[in-house]
């Protein structure tokens, strides 16, 4: 009698209209539950499978650490989940270790690499770091109105918003220049950048409810619509700057709940006046501290009403750094830390000095330090932990050795999953 209700209730699943189930995989964003849904029934299995295939869909796993190598061409990956290793991860050629690279969330597996191209542009290739076969697209030079070293110290942050082979029409790139005010943008098949003159200064962007937000060291936060013309940009913080106190970076990060979180990094500096704005002694600015706001917005014209400071973001873990800010849960991954902020390096020493300002340094001044030093990056990156919300303590993830000079810093990437297959 048992064994009948079994095999009757295992018929009712397995008969469920393959649109409905449909459906439900879409809701599906964790790896675990569709592997779930595939334990349920070989009928299940057989759809997830090719759920998979047809929709080419690709879901977040545990951001890994690409690492810098001691080989040219390679990196190093570093799994938190499984405090592992994996030597000698060869890069495409198009993104070798003499580039700047950042990472994407959206795009699991890409990466964008950015170098100089000749005086006042760079180039800029989309790179799958974990499909060889996947040819890179090389978009059209990225205009960058600065001499070399700028690029060495305060290279474009630039975010991809989906997977260009899954949508090779229905892609965006977005470049935000942190110290100069500008803002770029290109669209799968496009031929030249947009580019926008803006009113602040940018550390990070993020891709949120089909728009692009963007943020900047005293808390000013911008959206901009790339899909209207013209193109729709507009000042969200009321009254202009949202903070009285400077952060040497701040983040955007959207939570598995679908909020936008602000992220402001602090950084301090030893036995040194805090009068100074540069400082060019042998002395290292390292992260003092995070503070994390939720974003609330006024839903008649999106205006933010208010930052929400957080004490805790429960079962979340943050990831930010020279990459496509992420959120994670921690649970879904042993060894991750709940609560915490993950972060890597993504200030750049020059010689034995670290370039650190208010925010109020002239740009002449920056110029004029820069033309002082050698035109390689001395000091490895090597400001990387994980903060702990509750008690404000800081642990390592990874500890960089020595030998890491003159190398890009380290970088948060999401490697593929596939689904069943």
């Amino acid at each position: 009698m048992a064994a009948t209700f079994r095999k009757q209730l295992l018929a009712d699943w397995s008969s469920l209209p393959h649109v409905i189930l449909s459906e439900i995989l879409d809701k599906l964003l964790e790896p675990t539950d569709h592997v779930r849904f595939a334990a349920v029934c070989k009928e299940w299995h057989a759809l997830e499978t090719d759920y998979n295939r047809t929709t080419q869909r690709c879901f977040k796993v545990h951001p890994m650490l690409m690492i810098p190598s001691e080989s040219q061409g390679k990196r190093k990956l570093y799994s938190i989940s499984e405090q592992k290793v994996y030597n000698n991860f060869e890069l495409p050629q198009a993104c070798n270790s003499t580039k700047r690279c950042c990472g994407s969330s959206n795009a699991p597996g890409w990466l964008v690499a950015v170098d100089l191209l000749g005086e006042h542009q760079l180039s800029t290739t989309l790179v799958n770091v974990f499909k060889r076969e996947v040819t890179p697209i090389r978009l059209p030079p990225l205009y960058f109105n600065a001499q070399s070293l700028w690029f060495m110290v305060f290279s474009p942050k630039v975010i991809l918003s989906a997977d260009p082979i899954a949508n090779p029409d229905n892609y965006v790139v977005v470049a935000v220049y942190d110290r100069v005010s500008r803002f770029a943008f290109i669209k799968g098949g496009q031929t030249i950048w947009t580019y926008l003159e803006v009113r602040s200064f940018f550390t990070d962007a993020i891709f949120y409810k089909r728009k692009v937000y963007a943020v900047g060291q005293w808390g000013r936060m911008t959206s901009f619509d790339v899909n209207s013309k013209p193109v729709e940009e507009n000042l969200l913080t009321r009254g202009g700057y949202r903070f009285s106190c400077y952060a040497h970076k701040g983040y955007l990060v959207e939570t598995t709940k679908g909020d936008l979180l602000h992220v402001r990094r602090f950084l301090k500096q030893k036995d040194v006046p805090r009068d100074y704005y540069f400082h060019y002694e042998h002395n290292e600015f390292w992260t003092e501290s995070f503070k994390v706001y939720k974003v609330v917005f006024d839903e008649r014209d999106e205006s933010i009403v208010e930052h929400v400071e957080l004490k805790s973001i429960g079962d979340e873990a943050l990831f930010v750094g020279d990459n496509h800010s992420m959120c994670v849960l921690a649970s879904n991954f042993p060894g991750c830390q709940p609560n915490s902020i993950y972060y890597t390096d993504d200030l750049i020493e020059l010689g034995e000095v670290r370039l650190v300002d208010d925010g109020s340094i002239d740009m002449d001044d920056i110029f004029s330090l820069l033309k002082l030093e050698d035109e390689t990056i001395s000091n490895g990156p090597s400001d990387m932990g994980i903060f702990n919300l509750e008690d404000g303590s800081i642990t390592q993830h990874y500890s960089l050795n020595p030998w890491h000079r003159n190398i890009p810093p380290a970088i948060w990437i999401m490697p593929l999953f596939n689904g069943l297959g």
